[in-house]
């Protein structure tokens, strides 16, 4: 059995796949396998694959002779590995030489650690450097709290590139890779609950800017045709799947009644104010005390109160667990200043009636 499983799903990559291909069987790394899944290209990728990985016993090749779909070939790619340390590798990236060992040796060393993954950059069609491009540094998830790294994922990750990191195949789920728009996502949010995030603090991956920059439609357009979204669903309706994947990773997740509620809450936040994803907490989040204004209150009224819970559910929803206490402290003072000030008025209210 080899040390790592290195997937490769492609589709019409000739003018990336030969060097995408030669940096990964540079690597230092020699026991891995991989295994490439061509989608059935139409503009000779497979040809290349197949002249620039000849006799190389590490290279498994897999054809579709109808394409199968993005997420498919994904899929398949995994199904067919066989080392317990998986990665996808995109058909147009570039690694360095050291990625997949400096990758393998963190996950053999800590075996909490869900994900390994090294510092990211964009580069150029051509390969060449984009003036003034940021490292991508990524999100090193190694707090012990599950709930911390669940709300760190949904409030923070902007670009996937972690998805090309090396991961444990026994804990991804395939469901994830069908189950929205954004299947890289929802699994790195899988992958959060069930352990640790390692970086290696070193630029070793380099993400092809292979396309130019798209609208919300052009990009709409081009999920529903790799088949990660339904054609006439809307942009907001595929976001709301995705948000509800996220969902359904609390409910089987193995966490407490009050973690799951604190990451529900975190979730539906986070997706309403960076998907615009709409989301009425006050019917799940209202107090005793809230229904009984919402109750008696006209339309104008019951709108401050949602309002009132929108803003307290956004501000648990952001809170830190080191911080939980000090918030419990501070709600606690203000209820004993607002029960004091009510008795006081009751006891005006008597007064005044008694005479």
């Amino acid at each position: 059995m080899p040390k790592v499983s290195i997937g490769l799903p492609c589709f019409n990559e000739a003018p990336f796949i030969e060097e995408t291909v030669r940096s990964i069987l540079a690597q230092t790394e020699e026991d891995f396998e991989l295994i490439i899944c061509d989608n059935a290209s139409d503009d000779g990728t497979l040809d290349i694959i197949k002249k620039t990985t000849e006799g190389d016993s590490r290279v498994g090749i897999h054809s579709s002779a109808v394409n199968i779909g993005g997420p498919g070939n994904f899929v398949r790619a995994l199904d067919l590995a066989s080392s317990p340390l998986f990665m996808w590798m995109g058909a147009h990236d570039v690694i360095a030489k050291d990625y997949v060992k400096k990758l393998r040796l963190v996950l053999d060393a800590d075996p909490c650690c869900s994900l390994a993954y090294a510092d990211s950059i964009f580069i150029a069609k051509d390969g060449s450097d984009i003036p003034g491009e940021q490292i991508e540094t990524g999100l090193e998830l190694s707090d012990d709290s599950v709930t911390d790294r669940f709300k760190t994922v949904v409030w923070n990750l902007h670009r996937c590139d972690l998805f090309h990191g090396m991961m444990r195949r026994a804990w991804v789920d395939c469901g994830h890779l069908t189950s929205s728009r954004t299947p890289d996502m929802v699994l790195l949010a899988d992958l959060a609950l069930r352990g640790k995030f390692r970086r290696v603090p070193e630029l070793m991956f380099f993400r092809r800017r292979n396309r130019e920059a798209e609208d919300a439609e052009t990009w709409q357009k081009r999920l529903a045709e790799q088949g990660y979204v339904k054609p006439a669903q809307s942009v907001v309706d595929s976001w709301r799947g995705s948000r509800d994947a996220h969902d359904a990773l609390l409910a089987a997740a193995n966490v407490s009644p009050g973690e799951r509620h604190e990451m529900h809450l975190a979730l539906c936040q986070a997706f309403m104010e960076r998907h615009c994803v709409p989301w009425d907490p006050s019917l799940e989040e209202a107090t005793i005390w809230d229904r009984l204004q919402m109750r008696f209150a006209g339309e104008d009224g019951r709108n401050l109160i949602r309002e009132r819970i929108l803003q307290r559910v956004a501000a648990r929803a952001r809170m830190d667990g080191s911080h939980a206490r000090a918030r419990m402290e501070r709600e606690l003072v203000s209820l004993l200043k607002e029960n004091h000030r009510l008795r006081k008025e009751l006891a005006r209210v008597k007064l005044k009636a008694g005479k």
